[in-house]
């Protein structure tokens, strides 16, 4: 009897490489969901990769920098 009353908490859907289970109230597919099982994720947020912010800013920066000097600027 339990089973009859067991409330579907996934949903199905479907790509070219088969079916997968995705939670029924998540914003994400499948896509999402093959992404997490295939690459490695660390499980920080941007804001706690200090440094790597610190370099993306420089690197910005410089690019900045070289398209002034180069008068290729945005206005």
């Amino acid at each position: 009897m339990d089973n009859m009353l067991q409330i579907d908490l996934h949903r199905i859907e479907q790509d070219l490489l088969g079916k997968k289970y995705i939670p029924q109230h998540s914003y994400y597919g499948i896509h999402t969901v093959r992404a997490l099982e295939n690459f490695q994720i660390s499980g920080l947020t941007v804001g706690q990769q200090k440094h790597f912010i610190r370099a993306l800013a420089q690197v910005k920066k410089a690019a900045a920098q070289t398209n002034c000097h180069f008068g290729k600027a945005l206005d």
